[in-house]
């Protein structure tokens, strides 16, 4: 009778649990997507695939480029690299201007990632031309390995997600 009362209250706890669970909508998850916890955790995680962002996102490409497919958000158009066989998102970009940007690095720093690299570059920025800028690499430690962020600064400023496993 005690292991049917325990059964019943652990249900009973499940279900309350899984009712106070937040339902997003759509632009929510989309934006959610962007959050550097989000990205350190997800990108290269073998759930992370193309199906799931298309689906779960209601995503549509909008274009294909060199191995990249391209998605617009609300915020900002992406990029995203998938591996071959399994479509695991192995790579995200994407770029930010002005004040959006600098919030965006203070969001990355405070979740924990940490400088690991800075160098003075000759950026080349496709629609923007040649410009003076700075290549920065920011880490944190993960299961598995490392998330990496790149940080090209130069007209905009990029940011490009993946794993590493140093």
């Amino acid at each position: 009778m005690k292991k049917i009362m325990f059964c019943l209250a652990l249900l009973l706890v499940g279900v309350t649990l899984s009712a106070q669970q937040p339902q997003y909508t759509v632009e929510q998850r989309q934006e959610m997507l962007l959050q550097p916890a989000y990205l350190a955790n997800w990108v290269g995680a073998s759930f992370f695939t193309r199906s799931a962002i298309e689906g779960d996102l209601q995503l549509t490409p909008v274009t294909y480029e060199g191995g990249k497919v391209f998605y617009n958000l609300p915020k900002t158009a992406i990029s995203v690299e998938y591996s071959g066989d399994t479509e695991v998102c192995v790579e995200i970009a994407f770029r930010l201007f002005g004040v959006h940007a600098l919030d965006y690095l203070k969001e990355l720093t405070t979740y924990g990632y940490k400088l690991f690299r800075s160098k003075k570059a000759t950026v080349v920025q496709s629609d923007m031309g040649i410009t003076d800028g700075v290549i920065k690499i920011y880490k944190v430690r993960v299961a598995g390995g490392y998330s990496v962020c790149e940080v090209v600064s130069g007209k905009y400023t990029s940011f490009t997600f993946y794993r590493s496993q140093q």
